[in-house]
Formats: C-alpha cells, structure tokens, sequence
C-alpha cells in the first residue's frame, strides 16, 4: 500500500465510493418496485447523483479542454444539489408520513438546476474574481450540503420516528456525521495545507464519506424493514377489525355480537342477571333504496347507527347484522319493564325524520326481543329467537316491538313449511283462479270479472292470498305469479268471449314489483297479442299503496298502459295517504271504491258521505266507478241512488272456479 502514490489511492477511494452508491441505488430501485414506496425511489435518485458527483470529481483527473471542464463542473454542482433535494424529500416524505406535492419537488429541482448552471458560468470571464468563483463552485455546494444534511439529521433524531425505531436513528446519526464531514472540508479549504496534505486529507474524508454512505445504506434498509413491519401489522388489525366489524357502519357484525353475547351469558350467570336481545328491521327499507339509490340508502343505514349509539348506555353492543337489520345486547337487565322501555325509545329514535338527499325520509322499524335466560342460555338462541319476534312484529303492522314467546318456534317451523310448499306449487302450476263477477247495477248484468289466485292445497285446504301472496313476495315468486295469472285470466276470458259471444271484461290484480317491471307494457301487449283480447276488455288492477310507493316510476308505467288501451284501475280507493292528492298522478279509468266504506255507509254518516262524495269526484275526472264489497240489499240501492254504475260482492256472485263461472255464462248472466 505504501508504493502507491496517494492520487492513486484517493482515485480508487473515489471508485469504491462510486461502486458503493450505484450498488445502493440499484437496490433501492428494486425495493421501490417490489413494495411501491416513493422515498425508495427518492433515496435510489439520491444515491444516483451521487455516484454522478463521484464520477464527474473522478474526471477531474483526466487532462480536458477548458469548455468541457465548465460543463463538468456544472454537471457536479446539478448533481450535489439534486442529491441532496432527493435525500431530504425522501427522509421527509417517510419520517412525516406525506408527501412533497409534485409541483412544489418540480419547481425545487429546476430551480437548484439553474443555480448549479449559473453557479458554473459566474465570474467565468472575469480573472479577478476567481476566490468568488472558488467559493460558489466549491465552498458553497459542501455548505449547501452540511446544513441540509445536518438539520434533517437533528429534526430526525428529535422525530416519533427515531424514538420508535433504528433505522432512523442510524440514518439520522449519518447524516450528522455526513454533515460534519462537509463542514470539516469547507474548513480544509482555508486552512494553509500544502498540496501533499490536501490530498491525504481529501483520502481521509473519502474514507469518512465511505463509511458515511455504508452506515446511510443500512440505516435505510432497517428503516424499510421497520416500515414494512409496521404496515404489516398496521394490515392485519385492519384485517382483523374487518373481521369482526361492519365496513359500512363500523358496528361489530354477527361474529363479535355472538363473542360478546357468549361473554355476557358467562357473566349475566355468575350475577343471576337477565340480558336482552333486540333484533331490529328497518321497514319497506328495499322501497328506499330501489327508488332513491343504493348511496342513499347506505347513507340511511349510517344515520341509523349513529342514532342507535346515542340511545345505548357503553356497556351496550349494537350490531349490524346485514342489510337493513341490525342486533342489540343489553347485559345488566334487571326487569322486563326496562326492556320495554328501551325498545320504545328505540321505536321513536328510528321513527324521527331523516334529512337525507336534500329530503325528509320518515322510517320506521320493527323489533323483536328475547330474555336470557328465560327464552334461551345460548348466544345463537336468543339472537334466533329475538329475530323470530322481530318477524311477529311485522306481521303485526310493522312500526312496533313483539317479546318472543314459544309459539313463535312453530309459527316460524309452519311458515318455512309454506315457502318449501309455495315454492313446489308454483313451479308444478298447483295454483288456480277464481274470478268475482262484476255486475252493472243497472240489470245486474255480468259485465266483468276479477281474476283472484287461490292456492288448493293437498292437506291445508284453499288458502288464500293474504295468506301466501306476501310470502310469494319475499320469496322473489310474486312477479312470477302475476304473470302467470295474467296470460291465463286473459286466455280464459278470450275463451268465454267467442263460446258465449257475451262482452265480457276480465281484471286482474298487480303485485307493486310487477308495476315496477321496465317491461311490464312489452309483456301485456304480448299476452293481448297471444290471447286475441282486445286491450279495452283488460283492467290493470292496482291498490292505491301499490301506485304511490314509486310514484314517479308507477305513474309512468301506467300511463304506458293507458298507451295500449289497457284499463287502469285504482283499488281500494281512499285507504291510503292523500288520495285526493296523488290521485291527479295516476292515469286511471276506473276508481273503485273500497269495501270499508261500502259496508259502513247504512250506519255510518260519513263513510256514506265519503261514497257520495267520490262519484261526482270520479266523474268529474272521466272515471268509471266500482263499487266492493256490496254485501246486503240496501247497499246496492243507495249505490244505485247515487249513480255508482257497477258493483262486486257477496251479494252477487262470490268469486268461483272458472266450471262455475262458465254456467252464469251459459245461463245468459252477460248477455
């Protein structure tokens, strides 16, 4: 070692410099590609200019032409200030948790261009002015870099991120070290070393600057690692909340319900204490969200949690299970009573208008409950058994709380029993219809007839369709049924029509899902076209509840029947929420008055007043008038005295099988 001259020995320094940072760069490049982090690929940039820097201080060496001496120094001061912006950027994007906005990174870097570039040509014709010159070209970029280098050094030690890992420690500790290492050479410089001296010193600090660069590379890889650890845990709690939470809500979800319930069954046994299960079911929720958009209805189900904690004491667990139904564990009940008290305000909380999509949403619910240990020890129990009330109370009208009692259990074994059997039915065709004459009160003459589905079941008997219809529904068969009953009510009356050439009309009833149906006008004019039925003898029949549930989307539809020459009528008139008002909306032709208040009105003022009221009313609006439910005598005369024109009830005609309907035909009914 001691025959080599020390240029040669600070040239290879420099070399091993140069191999060491292009090493490094290399690999934090292909760390920034394999995990996507962008101080890696400020750090590899950084670690490129500098192997640039010591290449270009290696070219010094070599013997060039004035010009291209200028140009490598411009390309050295460009490279030591990109270096260093790269290294503090980077530092600061990992240590601080954001990053440097890319207009403001573009403009620094562009700017520190300019000055390395207009450092290099300052003072360059001026021979005077060469201490200037050496102060920009040399003393400058190293202050430059000691003060860069050594306040991102102390920020960093003084950092959340030194104190809780090494690698910015050790990282911070080398750009300490880095920076004294700059000041001791911008003090070489004017210091009165003789060019012997100068040169071990400058091998001395490219030792240094070795070392600083080794020490800096495993600083910045145990800092990865440390990165890459934290986010990995930071993953799996997120991983494990997800697990255990709802993403919609934050609430837990059913498997920490049932960890907590299990827990509270363990305590609420050790204290001989009861607990309580709600299940809870937001009303005609689908309604909202099918008609207003899924974000309002996510929005709708935000609102509800947020109001759900509000009325629940710390100890409480409010759950969403799925969809719109949500679970709530009350451990620490000490009586039935208090129970029914907190579901009430739970029915009113839920009950108070939501301000959502610039609108007023009024939302009820339904509630069930179960007690432990009276209706269960078991978490799954009582949550079951709470969802069973749940589904009493909507059979019970919705908007109100049910205490599960044990005939829930068969009433739930009965009802899985009918949607097995419903389900069989429809798909063997094992449901029939029966049509209700509808006469002209002048004459009594059959004028029409209103298809009704029955289900004759093998072992329960005929089971009506208040019975199953709302079972069809949930099970998805509603629209299905509506069909079927539509292509064959129309069959069966083109049939009549030609054997008993009798001008016979037929009604059929449809569910809100069909009305909802885009092709619900493409499918009647095929059934009319298959049928041969003119579209003036079909009357779509739907309830006034029906039509107003998407009154935008139900008006349109049924305005495109009107389209076709199909009837619309509106049954059971006058029962819903501001007829009067939303009866403008509704192409109609015919109006039929409900049965309420046709068997009312001999005993009652005003539900007679009501009838009398609605004829001119229809009239006025070309509306053809049915009366329902007309079941005695003088019904059908005051009926008559107030010019209703047609009517359907007992007193006429129960609705029968089609073999039964044939012989009022063949007796002349409707001729």
């Amino acid at each position: 070692m001691s025959s080599l001259s020390p240029a040669f020995v600070y040239a290879l320094l420099i070399v091993a410099q140069a191999l060491t940072a292009a090493v490094l760069a290399s690999l934090l490049d292909r760390f920034h590609r394999q995990y996507s982090r962008t101080y890696l690929r400020y750090w590899s940039l950084a670690f490129a200019a500098l192997t640039a820097v010591l290449l270009l201080n290696l070219a010094r060496f070599l013997s060039l032409p004035g010009w291209l001496h200028e140009l490598r120094t411009a390309a050295l001061l460009v490279a030591v200030y990109l270096q260093v912006l790269w290294f503090v950027v980077g530092i600061h994007e990992v240590a601080g948790g954001r990053s440097v906005p890319t207009p403001l990174l573009t403009r620094t870097a562009w700017g520190l261009v300019a000055f390395g570039v207009a450092s290099t040509v300052a003072f360059v014709w001026d021979p005077t002015a060469t201490q200037v010159r050496y102060a920009l070209r040399s003393a400058l970029p190293y202050l430059f870099t000691a003060f860069a280098f050594g306040t991102t050094g102390v920020l960093l030690l003084g950092s959340r991120a030194a104190r809780d890992g090494l690698g910015a420690r050790l990282l911070g500790i080398a750009l300490l070290a880095a920076a004294v290492e700059h000041g001791a050479t911008v003090a070489s410089m004017v210091l009165p070393f003789d060019g012997e001296l100068r040169l071990r010193f400058s091998i001395g600090i490219s030792v240094m600057d070795l070392m600083i660069s080794v020490f800096v590379g495993f600083g910045m890889g145990i800092w990865l690692l440390e990165d890459e650890r934290r986010s990995a845990s930071l993953a799996s709690r997120e991983v494990e909340h997800l697990a255990y939470h709802d993403a919609l809500t934050g609430l837990p979800n059913r498997r920490l319900l049932l960890d907590r319930l299990d827990h509270a069954i363990l305590q609420a046994k050790r204290a001989q204490e009861k607990i309580v299960v709600m299940f809870l079911d937001l009303d005609r929720f689908k309604v909202i969200n099918d008609s207003l958009g899924h974000s309002v209805g996510d929005e709708l189900l935000c609102s509800v949690a947020t109001r759900l904690r509000h009325r629940t004491r710390s100890g409480d667990t409010i759950a969403r299970i799925g969809g719109d139904e949500f679970a709530l564990l009350f451990p620490r009940i000490s009586r039935a009573a208090d129970a029914v008290q907190v579901a009430d305000n739970v029915l009113r909380t839920i009950r108070a208008p939501f301000a959502l999509a610039n609108r007023e949403l009024f939302v009820t619910t339904s509630l069930g409950l179960s007690f432990f240990p009276d209706d269960g020890t078991e978490a799954e129990t009582l949550l079951r058994h709470a969802d069973l009330a749940m589904y009493k109370a909507k059979e019970e009208g919705r908007n109100n709380f049910q205490l599960f009692v044990p005939q829930m259990k068969e009433h739930a074994v009965e009802r899985l029993e009918l949607e097995h059997e419903l389900r069989r039915a429809c798909a063997e065709r094992e449901l029939a219809i029966h049509f209700q004459p509808v006469v002209e009160l002048r004459g009594e003459r059959i004028c029409c007839v209103e298809a009704l589905v029955r289900w004759p079941h093998r072992s329960r008997g005929m089971i009506m369709p208040d019975r199953f219809l709302p079972v069809a529904e949930q099970l998805g068969l509603l629209h299905g049924i509506d069909e079927w009953v539509l292509r064959s009510a129309c069959h069966q009356v083109r049939d009549w029509q030609r054997r008993f050439r009798a001008p016979l009309a037929v009604a059929v009833n449809l569910s809100a899902r069909t009305i909802q149906q885009p092709d619900l006008p493409f499918m009647l004019q095929q059934v009319l076209t298959e049928s041969d039925l003119h579209p003036s003898q079909l009357v779509v029949e739907v309830t006034e509840r029906t039509a107003l549930q998407n009154l935008e989307v139900g008006s349109d539809t049924l305005k495109q029947l009107r389209q076709l020459g199909v009837g619309v009528a509106i049954d059971d008139f006058g029962t819903g929420y501001s007829s009067l008002s939303y009866l403008r909306h509704l192409p109609a032709s015919v109006l039929k008055i409900d049965k309420s208040f046709v068997g009312e009105m001999l005993r009652d003022k005003t539900a007679r007043a009501i009838v009398a009221a609605l004829v001119p009313l229809a009239r006025s609006l070309a509306l053809q008038v049915v009366a329902e439910g007309v079941e005695l005598p003088e019904q059908r005369d005051a009926l008559r005295e107030m010019g209703v024109e047609q009517a359907q009830g007992w007193l006429f005609h129960r609705a029968l099988p089609a073999e039964q309907v044939e012989k009022l035909l063949d007796a002349g009914a409707a001729s």
